[in-house]
């Protein structure tokens, strides 16, 4: 622990990471396709009463090493990339949390409750120490909602978007006033990272949770070292919840899949996110197991329904029926499942009694040529270009010409409204299908594309005042109404995950696809 001391009390170098625009929840839709590049250096520097807290040493020498695809490009807890939470959602911690079938539970907060329509309270957990030593109060939850809120970097705002306020209504538990009942509160709160109400305004330069980790360090590694970042945590001795079996952990950023891949095979890393399915076969035969799954991203395509060549719904089921679904699927070499619904198996709002028309060319071919209908538009970004042109293939087969017009995110954002067709894409995170609807297909949503049906406003509106099995029926209506009646869009497909494991590492696979330390036997 010496070591862990004298290297906590180092001040590390921090390079200033590339300015980041703010990103709207669109381009969030897209985070699946749309890869930005952005390289950042962080150092990190630890106060000394943590080395002090810590100093006892921890029983367990078990060590693991994760590499993942991409680093981290922030350290503050409102950031809310998933390429950044993969990292830190082992050292900070909710009032909630989602358990691995997207189920929600208590984290922080043992209970919670209504007062009012408008009003929440939670219950804190006794006894929980934050990495410094400090013990978990309502005033550090306080300081942490209100940051997330209110710092101008945060990208918790819209998350926080119904929230008015929140108090301290005792030393263990705090109120939180929303404008109107808002079911979701609860599933809010697990993206809402609690850090100690004395840390600095700034987290650039501190880590400081109460998760079964805590950070030792992390930086950009040795030009001579296989890997481009490294972040070294180690298992809290004093973590409320039970005690992780890996002691200490390494999280990786490898940039080349190549890398990535003999780093695997040579054991230098336990476990591999984000596996390339050119590299599954020459794993496998390396003894390496490899599991994919679906997450909780869906891909889909939107029609206008109230303007230009869709807004007739047979026309809308003839584009149904031209495009061969499966037969994408397969393109992309069994790494995605067809999807049918807007939203993903196991989220609130699917429903597995609804049905997707069939393929079938010749019935579109002849409802094409019924309206006389030869070419039309679809907006995609640029990194769909494979999909864009399996599309403009499907329906030259039935003489109709389908263009595919690639743009930018902020290109596609602007063209909403306007085009006749334009691809999405949406992460379920809360586990509900309301932001979706309140986002895409509400008459006023911000990025509706031309849907408008006064029976689903009127029923997405009910069930944002409504709870249990009453609310979960609404959410299906909605689908159903969706899919089936207007036809308003075409679900197109999940696309999975790849993971590669060492044979003496198990995981049992979560519905939101992280891969948390903790978890890891």
């Amino acid at each position: 622990m010496d070591e862990i001391q004298n290297q906590n009390q180092e001040v590390v170098e921090t390079q200033e990471a590339e300015p980041d625009h703010q990103r709207s929840r669109l381009i969030r839709m897209m985070v699946a396709f749309v890869v930005i590049a952005i390289l950042a250096v962080f150092g990190v520097v630890f106060q000394e009463q943590i080395s002090g807290f810590l100093s006892d040493e921890v029983e367990g020498e078990l060590s693991i090493v994760i590499a993942y695809a991409e680093g981290f490009t922030s350290v503050d807890p409102t950031n809310y990339e998933v390429r950044n939470r993969q990292y830190f959602g082992n050292i900070f911690e909710g009032l909630t949390r989602f358990d691995k079938n997207l189920e929600l539970e208590p984290s922080l907060a043992v209970s919670w409750g209504k007062l009012s329509d408008d009003v929440w309270e939670f219950q804190l957990r006794d006894g929980v120490y934050f990495h410094d030593g400090s013990m978990l109060d309502s005033a550090d939850v306080v300081a942490s909602i209100e940051y997330a809120m209110n710092n101008p970097e945060s990208q918790l705002v819209s998350m926080l978007g119904t929230v008015v306020s929140v108090s301290a209504s005792g030393e263990s538990s705090v109120e939180i006033t929303t404008d109107g009942f808002d079911p979701l509160l609860p599933n809010r709160m697990a993206y809402i990272y609690i850090f100690p109400s004395e840390a600095p305004s700034t987290y650039e330069n501190l880590l400081v949770g109460t998760g079964p980790y805590y950070a030792v360090s992390f930086g950009v590694a040795e030009e001579d070292v296989f890997y481009d970042q490294e972040f070294a945590m180690t298992a809290f001795p004093y973590y409320w919840g039970f005690a992780p079996k890996y002691q200490d952990v390494s999280l990786l950023a490898i940039a080349d899949k190549k890398t990535r891949m003999e780093s695997m095979i040579n054991a230098d890393v336990d476990v591999l996110v984000n596996v390339s399915q050119d590299s599954v076969s020459d794993l496998e035969n390396s003894g390496v197991d490899v599991v994919s799954q679906s997450g909780l991203e869906t891909n889909f395509l939107v029609f206008n329904t109230l303007e230009g060549v869709f807004a007739e719904k047979e026309l809308r089921e003839a584009f149904v029926m031209a495009f061969d679904r499966e037969g994408f699927v397969e393109k992309l070499g069994g790494y995605a499942s067809a999807s049918d619904q807007f939203v993903s198996n196991g989220v609130g709002g699917y429903d597995s009694a609804i049905e997707v028309s069939s393929y079938d060319e010749d019935a579109a071919r002849a409802i094409f040529d019924e309206y006389g209908v030869t070419e039309f538009e679809v907006y995609m970004v640029y990194e769909m270009s494979a999909f864009g042109a399996f599309l403009e293939e499907q329906f030259l087969k039935i003489g109709v010409n389908a263009d595919a017009i690639y743009v930018t995110s902020s290109e596609l954002q602007d063209a909403i409204g306007e085009a006749d067709v334009y691809f999405m894409g949406w992460k379920s995170d809360l586990g509900d299908a309301a932001d979706l609807y309140e986002s895409l297909f509400y008459s006023e949503a911000p990025y509706n594309g031309g849907y408008d049906n006064p029976d689903v406003d009127a029923l997405i509106e009910q069930a944002s005042f409504s709870e249990g099995s009453e609310r979960l029926s609404m959410l299906k209506d909605i689908m159903r109404i969706l899919v089936e009646d207007d036809i308003a869009g075409l679900p197109l497909f999940e696309a999975k995950t790849i993971y590669g494991f060492a044979p003496n590492v198990t995981w049992s696979s979560r519905v939101d696809g992280y891969v948390w330390a903790a978890d890891l036997k």
